[in-house]
């Protein structure tokens, strides 16, 4: 989570430890698994894919997340590219 300036901070007030980045990659996964697209844009090389979700936290309330994967061309595996917290 290093280098992420404002994302970092809310990841780690959260509960989330910049070297435990495994721990934040499951919770974004289920966010995946267990929530419907919200959005969806095509590009010449990709798909993107918007999801919005509440994330698994180690504490608290889960905040709701928004998280963006990204399926490139040939590919059957989308890859997360960004997430961020969504105002509720």
């Amino acid at each position: 989570m290093r280098d992420n300036g404002g994302k970092a901070a809310f990841f780690v007030a959260l509960g989330f430890i910049g070297d435990d980045w495994q721990t934040l990659a499951a919770a974004s996964r289920k966010v995946a698994e267990n929530h419907p697209v919200t959005k969806s844009m095509a590009s010449p090389h990709s798909q993107k894919y918007i999801l919005d979700g509440r994330i698994e936290k180690p504490s608290g309330k889960p905040p709701l997340l928004r998280t963006v994967w990204i399926a490139d061309l040939g590919l059957d595996t989308p890859r997360l590219v960004t997430a961020y917290p969504q105002e509720e």
